[in-house]
């Protein structure tokens, strides 16, 4: 995409990864950012940079036992809300979570997610081509094969519905022997990890989208699946256990909590895939919740307005963070000290190659990359 920068980052944090981001930063000339936070574990990045405006987007509820985080983890999770000016949940029990266990007490707002409409929408083309009528119905799951999903419903389900064919795509957690018990069904084909072009072909020829996770308070409560909507835009009926924040939805997605619940639900939603006019319901639904239109609800909403107009909240709050983390500095400072060196000799000669282009009135960017070769040669600098 023209005017954005993706920079692959280090597994590991802390300061050599901040210099770095700063580096980047510079070298771009952006002097007021804004964050966008996914990612807690960036908490010296956000502590040292003086970001104009810090959002932390709650996708997940970390604060629940199902994610097995340490307890250091979740104060730097803590730290982290500590030092945004706005936190965007993706439900209300994701927002209460991070209140709640979080100790939040800054503004906040729900955002729930969507799709990307305009990617996922059903073409008129794929029905007659796709779509067949007849044949094995196909249940459909997409998404990450984990603990979170209920393995006993689903292979209850595979058994009593041997005419159908389930179909799997996602990234499998390792060790899990629930998920090779229900791969040995000769109904179940797992197709991989795919590029979404791949998968959303996959689901055109798909019959019914499956939700089936463990119906616990991190999922019925907090949980707000990002394949719903992608299923929606298909084309596909839904069949999802009972989960708060999709409730709204129960005219596309039908709700079951049991194998025979479900059984029953994929055999009445079945003959609804071929049908003109529920796809058509399902279409004005899924492009209702088009990712544009929730980026501008977030937008126009008072609380993001009132703040990114009012000044940095957080910015006292990074204050006596940034004690804290320079202890730590100092702590690491002898194995750290190095590539901060590194860093600070790349600006300096990012910020050297500048004043020297106007003197000499010489391109800067190519007055930077011989500079750069010179450093290499006289002190065997890595870049």
């Amino acid at each position: 995409m023209r005017g954005m920068s993706l920079l692959h980052l280090y597994s590991r944090y802390g300061w050599k990864q901040n210099g770095l981001l700063n580096a980047a930063l510079v070298q771009r000339r952006v002097r007021k950012s804004l964050a966008w936070v996914y990612n807690f574990r960036f908490l010296d990045f956000l502590a040292l940079r003086r970001n104009e405006f810090t959002v932390y987007h709650a996708s997940e509820d970390y604060f629940s036992p199902a994610f097995m985080l340490s307890e250091r983890s979740l104060n730097d999770l803590r730290t982290a809300l500590r030092l945004s000016d706005l936190v965007v949940a993706v439900s209300e029990g994701v927002r209460d979570s991070i209140v709640e266990r979080g100790c939040y007490g800054g503004e906040t707002l729900v955002v729930q997610n969507g799709c990307d409409y305009k990617f996922w929408a059903l073409a008129p083309e794929a029905v007659a081509s796709d779509i067949q009528a007849g044949g094995r119905p196909i249940a459909f799951y997409q998404g990450g094969i984990k603990h979170m999903m209920d393995f006993p419903l689903l292979l209850e389900i595979v058994r009593r519905l041997p005419g159908w064919e389930f179909w799997f795509c996602g990234e499998v957690q390792p060790g899990l022997s629930e998920w090779s018990s229900l791969r040995g069904h000769a109904n179940v084909k797992y197709h991989g990890k795919l590029a979404p072009e791949e998968l959303r072909r996959l689901m055109y020829r798909s019959t019914v989208g499956l939700i089936p996770f463990v119906q616990d308070d991190l999922i019925v409560n907090r949980a707000f699946p990002l394949k719903a909507f992608e299923y929606i835009a298909c084309g596909l009926p839904v069949v999802s256990v009972p989960i708060k924040a999709l409730q709204p939805y129960s005219n596309v997605i039908t709700f079951a909590e049991t194998a025979g619940q479900f059984v029953a639900a994929l055999e009445k939603e079945a003959p609804t895939r071929f049908s003109a006019e529920a796809i058509a319901r399902r279409l004005k639904i899924a492009q209702s919740q088009d990712y544009d239109l929730r980026f501008d609800t977030l937008l126009f909403s008072r609380a993001f307005t009132a703040i990114s107009t009012s000044g940095k909240k957080a910015r006292v709050n990074a204050w006596f963070i940034r004690m804290f983390l320079t202890k730590s500095f100092v702590d690491n400072f002898k194995s750290e000290a190095f590539c901060l060196l590194r860093v600070l000799a790349r600006l300096v000669i990012h910020l050297g190659a500048r004043m020297i282009a106007i003197v000499l009135r010489r391109d800067a960017e190519q007055l930077e990359q011989e500079l750069m070769r010179l450093s290499r040669r006289a002190r065997g600098y890595g870049g």
